[in-house]
């Protein structure tokens, strides 16, 4: 996993094998990043979102089979937000020690802030949260996208596939 909120150079194609038969998902989030449909990856760009990076990925099986009818990407963001949080609305535990986010119990974003149709804020407990407008919300409900579970924001720590 990247730790860095930064661009970094990923691999022209990625393989990933599986012991499932099937993968018929249009998101999926792995560890560093998301695997995306091309219909997703293609609704990224229709809303012009700039702050992420992609390469193709293989979805196969021990035999080097093809388990998908669909083409997929890995997509990493950078330029995660900072300072979005309104630490006076929302209902944080922090540590002691650091200050860093032990548990969110009531997420709020800063009304003032100019947020993007789809982003992630830069921190570890939030780094698996895709975060977007209501507009892309409704574009992803009406291609009938699979695998993606809106969730208010307020709840993002709070929700458990």
């Amino acid at each position: 996993r990247a730790a860095k909120n930064t661009m970094t150079e990923l691999p022209k194609e990625v393989w990933f094998v599986s012991k499932n038969k099937r993968y018929e998902f249009d998101f999926r989030c792995v560890d560093g990043g998301f695997f995306v449909s091309l219909d997703f990856l293609n609704l990224l760009k229709k809303f012009e979102i700039r702050n992420f990076q992609y390469t193709k990925i293989y979805m196969v099986n021990k035999h080097k089979e093809s388990i998908s009818s669909k083409e997929y990407y890995f997509v990493r963001f950078y330029n995660k937000l900072e300072d979005v949080i309104d630490m006076e609305k929302s209902n944080i535990e922090c540590y002691k020690q650091n200050g860093h986010i032990k548990k969110i119990w009531d997420l709020q974003l800063k009304s003032k802030a100019i947020l993007p149709e789809v982003f992630q804020i830069n921190n570890i407990r939030l780094f698996r949260v895709m975060f977007c407008s209501e507009e892309f919300k409704n574009e992803v409900e009406k291609l009938k996208l699979k695998g993606i579970t809106f969730v208010p924001s307020n709840e993002a720590d709070m929700y458990k596939p």
